[in-house]
């Protein structure tokens, strides 16, 4: 009986471990520069529901997670015009909240998403709430 309660307490540790050291290799694993592969954003107006594909066409869009906890948003248009945005990220569990730093102008000042996948090369990314009085559901997917 002491054997299986041994046992017991060293699964319940490593269980702990494991869990735990999740949270960070998850934050490890987002570091550095994602580029959109594909986004649709699903929303209501007008009593009719619509989805619309954003796949990036025109432009190129990266979002840079840092350690640090900051990131930049950069859109390159297919005409040369680029646009840089500045914000902070933090992740808890499998959410991600991304807030840029001129919350008052951007059109998504923060946002939590649901992180549907992330390993080495995907990230899957939902969203599901009311933004600028508007139900959506936005997913995105980025390649690193």
């Amino acid at each position: 009986m002491k054997t299986f309660k041994t046992f017991v307490a060293i699964a319940l540790a490593a269980l702990t471990l494991s869990l735990t050291g999740c949270k960070k290799d998850n934050e490890d694993l987002i570091l550095g520069t994602w580029t959109l592969d594909s986004a649709s954003a699903t929303y209501t107006m007008e009593g009719q529901t619509r989805t619309e594909s954003m796949s990036p066409e025109d432009a190129t869009e990266t979002l840079t997670f840092k350690k640090d906890g900051t990131l930049t948003q950069n859109v390159k248009y297919d005409d040369g015009e680029e646009e840089v945005s500045d914000g902070k990220w933090s992740m808890k569990d499998d959410k991600l909240t991304i807030e840029y730093e001129d919350s008052e102008t951007q059109m998504m000042p923060r946002m939590t998403f649901n992180i549907e996948k992330l390993d080495k090369k995907n990230l899957k990314l939902l969203y599901k709430g009311n933004l600028m009085g508007t139900n959506m559901e936005i997913k995105m997917i980025f390649k690193k």
